[in-house]
């Protein structure tokens, strides 16, 4: 019996020599990735850091207006185009009716016997 506890007293003091391990490498694992995303500039001021950051989202704020307004003009020449090709189109369907009209009162009253 005294065989089997030290055998798992032997297996337990292993394990937790390997958790250590893994723990401790996890540890140090954070403690580089705090490093890593900490942003540390020598010379610049955290206040800095975020007026540069300000002035990065007024300048994207200001290029995507721009952009926009950009578009905006564009389909607003389109739809006046459209328009106009709109009104062009049905003052030719008004010069097509008359037309008809003007042939159809020609063939009317050119033929005696109607």
């Amino acid at each position: 019996m005294s065989k089997y506890i030290g055998q798992f007293l032997n297996m337990a003091s292993r394990h937790s020599k390997s958790n250590d391990g893994a723990k401790h490498r996890l540890l140090q694992k954070e403690s580089e990735d705090a490093n890593l995303t900490s942003l540390k500039v020598p010379g610049i001021s955290l206040r800095l850091k975020g007026l540069i950051i300000f002035m990065l989202f007024v300048l994207y704020g200001g290029l995507l207006a721009s952009f926009i307004l950009h578009q905006k003009t564009v389909l607003l020449n389109r739809f006046t185009e459209l328009q106009e090709l709109s009104g062009t189109t049905t003052e030719l369907r008004l010069f097509d009716a008359n037309i008809f009209h003007i042939f159809e009162t020609v063939f009317i009253s050119s033929d005696p016997n109607l």
